[in-house]
Formats: C-alpha cells, sequence, structure tokens
C-alpha cells in the first residue's frame, strides 16, 4: 500500500508522519506500506497518477494550492480515500462533498486519525496491475481491464474508459499476473475481464461494448463451464 501525505509546514508534517508510523507498527504493517511525504503541491503532482497511492493524506492549504481543487482534478479519474486536515474547521464540509473518508483538525487527535485510518486498512484495496510503458510505469485497476488482446510480442490492454495500451509483454505472462483475477483465457490472443461478458453468441463471447472475443475451439466446453461458474458465483455473492 502506497501512502501520500502533504503538508508544508514541516512541524505538523513531521507530527501526522509520526502518528502514521505509530499505527503501522502497531498493526504489524510496516513491510506492506511505504508511505512518500511532500512539502509541496508542486512535488506531490509531480509524483502522483492514477493507481499508485492507496490512501492520501493532505492539508486543505498548501504553498498557494487549495488541496480541494486539485483533489476534484483527481476525482475525474481516481477514487482513492483522501483524509484532509487543516487548522479550520470552516472547510469540514466541502470535504465531503468530494467524497473525503475524513476531516482532522490540527493539532491531530491521534484516536480519530486512527479511527479514520482502519477504515481504509480494513477495506480489501483494487487490485492493480503494475506495467512499464514507453520508461514510465502505469497501474490500472483490473475492474477497469475488459481485455487484453495479443499481437505479436505486443499486448494491448482494453479499458473500460475506452482506452488503450500497448505493452511489450507475452499475454502468458500478462495473465500470470492476473491469476485469481476475475480474468478467464478464451483463446491465444486473448483474455477476457469475466465482469464484461454480456452474452456467448457463434463461439464468441460479446462483451458490453459489443466486441466479440472468440473461445478457443478445442477447449469451448470448458471455457464455457468456467464462465458459468463465475456467473453463478458472482450472483451468490451479491
Amino acid at each position: 500500500m502506497n501512502i501520500g501525505v502533504c503538508d508544508d509546514d514541516e512541524r505538523d508534517l513531521e507530527l501526522l508522519l509520526s502518528c502514521l508510523k505509530e499505527y503501522i507498527s502497531q498493526k504489524s504493517l510496516n513491510d506492506s506500506v511505504k508511505i512518500y511525504s511532500f512539502k509541496s503541491a508542486d512535488l506531490f503532482l509531480n509524483k502522483y497518477q492514477k493507481g499508485f497511492f492507496d490512501l492520501l493524506i493532505l492539508d486543505i492549504f498548501v504553498d498557494d494550492k487549495n488541496g480541494f481543487s486539485f483533489v476534484k482534478e483527481i476525482r475525474k479519474n481516481d477514487e482513492v480515500p483522501v483524509i484532509f486536515y487543516s487548522s479550520s474547521k470552516d472547510f469540514a464540509v466541502e470535504g465531503y462533498l468530494i467524497n473525503a473518508i475524513g476531516y482532522l483538525l490540527k493539532p491531530i487527535d491521534k484516536e480519530k486519525f486512527f479511527n479514520l485510518l482502519e477504515k481504509v486498512f480494513l477495506k480489501e484495496p483494487e487490485k492493480k496491475l503494475e506495467l512499464k510503458i514507453k520508461g514510465k510505469y502505469k497501474y490500472f485497476f483490473y475492474d477497469d481491464i475488459m481485455y487484453c488482446e495479443s499481437n505479436g510480442r505486443k499486448v494491448t490492454l482494453f479499458i473500460k474508459n475506452g482506452k488503450e495500451y500497448s505493452v511489450y509483454f507475452r499475454l502468458d505472462e500478462i495473465e500470470q499476473f492476473l491469476l485469481g483475477a476475475s480474468f478467464l483465457r478464451t483463446h491465444k490472443s486473448y483474455l477476457v475481464n469475466m465482469n464484461y461478458i454480456e452474452n456467448i453468441d457463434s463461439r464468441c463471447f460479446v462483451l458490453q461494448n459489443g466486441k466479440k472475443v472468440p473461445i478457443r475451439v478445442k477447449d469451448y466446453q470448458n471455457i464455457v463451464v468456467s464462465y458459468h461458474n463465475f456467473f453463478i458465483r458472482e450472483q451468490s455473492n451479491g
């Protein structure tokens, strides 16, 4: 889990980091949590990319920037949990309007802070796929990937927002990353997120966007049974 903390007041930042590290130590999470601290909004925004952080803890005002404004931008494509903190209670309502999970007053009340952290740490984090594309790491939530298609040495990820990303990987390698998730290898060239399957038509899975993905002929029965089992399991859990 990656946590981003941003405050331009060094004393407040150190106090918050101390409380955060105490919580992590109490919960024996040192090996699974990495903290990134920033003393300016620009440093934070330069590091931020969708899917990288699992929690943000932000002062309302950093430098000359309003924390609400850049969280509103983040909210356009990222629902990362956010905790705001400030020396004034005047902004609490605005914080909740952009789906912050909490709003704390300075100096930090350790008990209230720990209670907010429980909301994040007790919730199972969304799984993410990390891939290096054009020299930079990108992070894809499993649930956002509709399907993957291989073509030669490239695999293209088709995302639910309509975007496509190509990487130099074998589909077998991508499949290994996604083991245990809701993905099904339907064909040597296709790996499909079963949550996006609409129906079966003429030995193809039809996805919600209308794309027809072929089902391997020799394993047709087993592949269809795997999907039906997934469907029944999801209906039962729902």
